[in-house]
């Protein structure tokens, strides 16, 4: 039976080719439309998640209080890794996350402006980031060896094989030799952290002298750390609070200064911490989107419902001559109901397919 209404039901849509038109443009454009939409959606809200244990992981703040309160920033100062290092090592992984522009090239070739990130060892072990190839620096001794993402080895080595090979990179005055002994994946399009080449933070000796590596109200970038052991964002925080008092000599100064934490997968959508390396957007945004997504389509689902209604009151005198028939009620309802579920379902694989066509210029306008 429902063979011959779907029959039916296209000899009627290709009889009705206005009406057919009009439901299938209005359908198709509703659903393309906000699939992208939840696709950005779905895709800020994704950022993060792909870190093992990503509930343990957290972006280390700095804590300042002052005349407007208490403010916290994504930045800190060099010398808090050896304290963490010396006092907390069974129970937080920690990794410093500095960024930088250097010189880097061949030798004998010609060089980019390259982003150049050191992080500590632990920074591999710590994130869901994968090694393809090769090892990583595990101790300062062997800082003189970078980790590529794939796109800086094409960039630099094209088909070549990296491994072993070196680059030369300015961190002073001086260009520097280093060897490639490894290769991680590009950075996801889901993370709040990216990278180009990867190096030993112990080269942050070179980089700058020791008093301002030591010096508390000096940062250079971000702190993450990964707590275990029974560790808890509270007993760091303590425990760091502690120590600051301890070491600064001014008690006032050392009550208005301390450390605090903020979990990994809220970074990305928490706007009310200063927008540090990571990038940020407002949630609300987000919801707005949606909103305006499901709006769309219930829009688009009214119209088709309309023109449906619209267009049954011109077929009265086939129903009449249907009942005429012996047709019952169920079986009108049926072949309705069968044109309805031909137009949805063209209307779906053509979203689908508008969809897939729009989305590299989608990416490109919303910049993902």
């Amino acid at each position: 039976m429902w063979i011959n209404y779907l029959k039916v039901g296209f000899r009627n849509l290709l009889k009705h080719k206005s009406y057919t038109l009009i439901n299938l443009i209005g359908l198709t454009v509703g659903v393309a439309v906000t699939i992208l939409l939840f696709f950005y959606v779905q895709f800020h809200l994704s950022f993060d998640s792909f870190h093992p244990e990503s509930e343990s992981l957290y972006r280390i703040l700095r804590v300042q209080n002052g005349d407007q309160g208490e403010v916290r920033f994504p930045s800190l100062p060099l010398a808090l890794q050896p304290v963490i290092e010396k006092n907390m090592a069974d129970q937080v992984d920690y990794t410093n996350f500095v960024p930088n522009n250097f010189l880097v090239k061949r030798a004998n070739g010609d060089g980019f402006n390259q982003s150049v990130t050191m992080v500590s060892t632990d920074f591999f072990e710590m994130f869901g980031y994968k090694m393809l190839r090769g090892v990583y620096p595990k101790t300062a001794d062997e800082r003189g060896g970078i980790v590529l993402s794939e796109l800086a080895a094409s960039r630099f080595f094209g088909d070549e094989d990296p491994i072993g090979k070196e680059l030369q990179v300015r961190i002073t005055d001086e260009l520097l030799n280093f060897s490639v002994v490894g290769i991680i994946e590009n950075t996801p399009a889901n993370s709040s952290l990216t990278y180009e080449i990867l190096m030993h933070d112990s080269n942050l000796e070179i980089q700058f002298p020791e008093n301002m590596r030591t010096h508390w109200y000096m940062s250079f970038g971000d702190g993450y750390a990964k707590f275990k052991n029974g560790m808890t964002p509270e007993t760091f925080e303590k425990q760091t609070k502690d120590f600051i008092a301890r070491t600064f000599q001014d008690q006032q100064e050392a009550a208005n200064y301390g450390f605090g934490t903020q979990s990994m997968t809220d970074i990305h959508l928490n706007p009310e911490i200063p927008t540090g390396i990571a990038a940020v957007v407002n949630p609300r945004i987000l919801w707005i989107l949606a909103g305006i997504a499901g709006l769309i389509i219930l829009i688009a689902c009214i119209n088709f419902t309309t023109m449906a209604i619209g267009n049954s009151a011109s077929r009265a005198k086939e129903v009449g001559v249907r009942k005429s028939m012996g047709a019952g009620a169920g079986q009108l309802f049926g072949q309705f109901m069968a044109e309805s579920v031909i137009l949805t379902v063209l209307s779906l694989g053509l979203g689908l397919l508008l969809a897939g066509l729009l989305l590299p210029v989608f990416n490109s306008l919303m910049q993902t």
